[in-house]
């Protein structure tokens, strides 16, 4: 699972460093429509097409604003779908393992992730010296994390 999640990372990386800014009259009806539809409240739509002909669109929803990705297919289908969420959204034994396993951390940044039909949650946890984000299932199951002074 930590080599899935590694060449995941680094995939996102270089998809990033290859895709190009369009304009929404840009995007196939098909893909626009699926966000639409999806995600009918979508504000703020920054679209860009990648090399492997997959579109990622960012965008915010609801109040307070919630940040969205989403990386989708040609035909529409949604690959990935990333959002910033509260702690207080997290499974009840996400913090508890947290709190656990990192005593000395709080908890930054909090990211759902849903990819093909598999979910996870990123957390970037920080203390004084340094910052971890760990990749954990939710079930409580940590499967990757990363290390940074």
């Amino acid at each position: 699972m930590n080599y899935l999640l590694t060449l995941l990372s680094i995939f996102m990386l270089f998809g990033q460093a290859v895709a190009q800014r369009i304009t929404e009259d840009q995007v196939p009806a098909i893909v626009l429509n699926s966000v639409l539809q999806n995600f009918p409240k979508a504000k703020d739509l920054a679209w860009k097409k990648k090399e492997d002909n997959t579109y990622k669109v960012e965008f915010y929803k609801g109040k307070p604003w919630q940040e969205h990705e989403l990386l989708l297919a040609s035909n529409g289908d949604i690959l990935k779908h990333k959002q910033k969420i509260k702690v207080d959204d997290l499974p009840p034994a996400i913090p508890a393992i947290i709190t656990r396993s990192y005593p000395s951390y709080k908890i930054d940044e909090v990211t759902y992730v849903r990819f093909k039909a598999k979910v996870y949650y990123k957390i970037a946890l920080e203390n004084k010296n340094k910052s971890v984000t760990i990749y954990i299932l939710p079930s409580g199951k940590i499967v990757d994390k990363i290390t940074s002074s």
